[in-house]
């Protein structure tokens, strides 16, 4: 049940603003009515799940990317470092980003994270001195 609940209230959110469209598109006099539910529908939506769209704060990111023979361990996340050719990683203001543009971990999911931007230079001298010389840093 815990595996489906995700994906009803996401079949539900997505049901409830077609049918929201639709009645508005062809019933124009009740569009104030059914904007309030397509509003209410969205904000408990966004509420119930924003852990779905907002990243952690990773603190110490050298602890948090761990290199271990073949592998590359992000958080609770492996890949193969032969199949790593791009590492992005970049600050914006107070935030420093990583990630591995082209490596997914699942369909649409790449391993990313944010952290300080004060540790953006000794962060990315220690993916340099770990990766192969044929690895891209991009920004």
């Amino acid at each position: 049940m815990s595996t489906r609940q995700p994906y009803l209230k996401t079949l539900v959110f997505w049901s409830i603003l077609l049918l929201t469209y639709v009645v508005t598109l062809y019933l124009p006099e009740s569009e104030p009515f059914w904007k309030t539910i397509l509003i209410t529908t969205a904000l408990i939506y966004l509420a119930t799940n924003r852990k779905k769209f907002q990243q952690p704060i990773i603190e110490d990111p050298v602890s948090y990317v761990r290199f271990d023979g073949e592998f590359i361990f992000i958080g609770d996340h492996s890949i193969k470092r032969s199949e790593i050719r791009k590492v992005a990683v970049d600050s914006v203001k107070d935030r420093g980003y990583f990630s591995l543009p082209y490596n997914q971990i699942s369909p649409g999911e790449i391993p990313e994270f944010t952290f300080p931007s004060s540790k953006i230079t000794s962060f990315r001298a220690h993916l340099q001195k770990k990766f192969d010389t044929n690895v891209e840093f991009i920004t």
